[in-house]
This record gives structure tokens, sequence and C-alpha cells, in this order.
């Protein structure tokens, strides 16, 4: 599920990553983008919102193109997500965090 839609969202932003690959990850960790352009995802966010879910990949994909949290990072986000990044990464850890309970079991 998570790979298909990270394609679907890949051929949305003409944005490729090199693969995509689906492992837990270290604790919090949701996504990772390596500097060969391979993304790992979480399999915690394939049991979030939609949304949310789309804002994670789309954060991992922003990588492609900046492999840091700068400024240029945040707003290509900002573009991709279609509204301020940086309010919706507060958002975010707000609404992910009533999934923490979920992530720690499943994660063990």
């Amino acid at each position: 599920m998570l790979p298909q839609r990270m394609h679907e969202l890949e051929i949305e932003h003409q944005l490729f990553a090199k693969g995509v690959d689906v492992k837990p990850l270290r604790k919090g960790v949701l996504g990772q983008c390596t500097h060969n352009n391979f993304i790992t995802l979480s399999p915690i966010i394939a049991i979030i919102p939609k949304e949310l879910m789309d804002d994670v990949i789309l954060h991992e994909m922003a990588h492609l193109r900046h492999h840091h949290h700068r400024k240029s990072f945040w707003k290509f986000l900002s573009e991709l997500i279609g509204e301020d990044a940086k309010q919706q990464n507060l958002v975010q850890d707000i609404a992910l965090s009533k999934y923490w309970g979920f992530y720690m079991f499943l994660m063990k």
C-alpha cells in the first residue's frame, strides 16, 4: 500500500525516488531519504489518516531535491503539500501523538 501511494504521489508531482522500502525505523522516525535518493517509510504510517500519511511521504520526497531542513526545503515542501509546511509539521506532530501507543506496540 505505501509504495503504491508513493508512486501515485511521484507521478502527481513528477518527483521520482530511486526506490522505496517499507521497514521499521528507529524510534520516532516515520521516513527517511538517503543521499542517493532512496526512500524508506515506516509501516506505522499505514495506520494514520491518509492526509498525514501523504504529508510524511511528501516530506521525504522533498528531500529528493533538498537533502536538508533549511529554508529552501520548507519552501519546496510547502509547495508540495499546498500549505505552510512548518505549521503543518506542528499540526502533524500533535495529530500523530494519539497514535503513539500503537506505534510503540507495533515497533516492539
